[in-house]
């Protein structure tokens, strides 16, 4: 008999009808019916909570948590939530718009070890451009009408014995490799979540592997992007996510020096994160460069108090995407903000010269652009700024730099890398938020 698991299953409102056909499935093509299975529920607004207690009787060790904010926890928060609750060693993420083919526990089983998650191979609907780690076949886009007996006998012929290194959900662990690096960073909120993730835990020596005999049906985005986002109706959404990605790919930057979805160890072995930090004289009146170039740097000083205080402006607008998204008033966000990790404004903007960093460049732009200062030095490309930097002689350093042609200077303190920092998160407290457990 195979090995007890904790399955973790995310929804939310409008998905009633996806989690049921879910269930189906579970009850259809699981091995047993004894494993754990968790369902956080974000936001209830079609009886899935009522639904889920009629689950009981099939499935003994069903778990319901349900939110009682006026603010979703979020999708990071709440699948580091549910592994924190899981009994069982090996957990199981999957999404409530999926459907689990025939033996799907034995299918994973055969993979996952303590240093390796498994992902799952999805079947989609043309939704989305074909690519090499999925397979487009359309089993339609409503679960009301979804057949999936037919859905289970074409998944038995696409099964097959072997691997490939990629990542994404739906994926299955051992649950210490997540918890030790404090799973998501609820710092990204919308978007990157899953990039950044991956990246601390393939620093940690976790490797990826995609199985080709455990198949899920995917309906894709339901959760994110909203019910029947692919119409007409769906692009204003769409492209108030799109913003919302912009900013959740800066953050990821700022981290990490570059973006990366990384598969194995091996790709991160030799990556580095270096603090570079920037006093800015010269600073034009309401220079907006100044902000959406943020992510290059550790910390930034601006000594035009107008062009600060613009971008403080700025920078406290950032949330309105995701809180749009979401539909989290300006007076809700106030209150509950405190369970998301936040960077403070006067954190990366100090109201003083930064006198001591690793590496601090002084700029004076003279009234000049900054974008366009940093697109003539070719600071723009931020892998650049990190590469000249690792690229130094750490015996050479401290030492100081004429660079430019307006008298900037780079002054090097330390060469030190600092990826290792990145590795473990600490997210704020949720427990003090009273969590039902219908």
């Amino acid at each position: 008999m195979s090995r007890l698991m904790s399955f973790c299953i995310n929804t939310c409102r409008n998905e009633r009808n996806y989690i049921e056909l879910l269930f189906r499935s579970l009850r259809q093509n699981l091995s047993r019916k004894d494993h754990e299975i968790i369902v956080y529920v974000e936001n209830d607004n079609q009886g899935t909570v009522e639904f889920l207690r009629t689950q009981r009787e099939p499935f003994p060790n069903l778990k319901i948590i349900v939110n009682p904010l006026p603010v979703p926890l979020d999708y990071a928060r709440n699948i580091n939530l549910m592994f924190e609750m899981s009994t069982h060693e090996i957990v199981s993420y999957i999404q409530s718009d999926m459907v689990i083919c025939k033996n799907y526990d034995l299918e994973v089983l055969k993979h996952v070890t303590p240093d390796t998650i498994i992902s799952s191979t999805r079947i989609e609907p043309p939704l989305h451009p074909l690519s090499p780690e999925k397979i487009t076949y359309d089993f339609g886009l409503d679960p009301k009408v979804f057949d999936l007996d037919t859905f289970s006998a074409f998944a038995e012929t696409c099964k097959k014995n072997e691997t490939i290194h990629f990542w994404f959900a739906p994926f299955t662990m051992y649950k210490n490799p997540w918890v030790d690096i404090g799973g998501h960073d609820t710092l990204m909120r919308r978007s990157r979540v899953d990039s950044d993730v991956l990246y601390r835990l393939s620093l940690n020596g976790i490797k990826t592997l995609q199985a080709w005999n455990a198949i899920v049906y995917h309906f894709t985005c339901t959760s994110s992007r909203g019910p029947k986002w692919w119409t007409e109706t769906g692009k204003a959404r769409a492209q108030l996510q799109q913003i919302a990605d912009n900013i959740e790919l800066m953050r990821f930057i700022r981290k990490w020096g570059e973006f990366k979805h990384p598969s194995t160890p091996d790709d991160v072995k030799n990556d580095y994160v270096y603090r570079i930090s920037a006093n800015i004289t010269g600073v034009a009146p309401n220079d907006v460069g100044v902000l959406s170039n943020y992510y290059l740097f550790h910390r930034i000083y601006i000594d035009n108090i107008t062009t600060r205080n613009m971008t403080e402006l700025a920078w406290n607008q950032m949330h309105l995407p995701a809180n749009k998204l979401h539909e989290i008033s300006d007076a809700d966000w106030n209150k509950y903000k405190k369970y998301y990790r936040l960077w403070e404004f006067g954190d990366i903007f100090p109201e003083a010269p930064i006198t001591d960093d690793d590496v601090i460049i002084n700029i004076n732009l003279k009234g000049q652009p900054f974008s366009e200062f940093l697109k003539r030095h070719g600071l723009y490309i931020p892998k650049l700024g990190q590469e000249y930097i690792h690229n130094m002689n750490p015996n050479d350093v401290p030492t100081e730099y004429e660079v430019g042609d307006s008298g900037e200077k780079l002054i090097v303190n330390r060469v030190v890398n600092r990826i290792k920092e990145n590795l473990v998160v600490t997210n704020p407290s949720i427990d003090d938020v009273p969590l039902i457990i219908a």
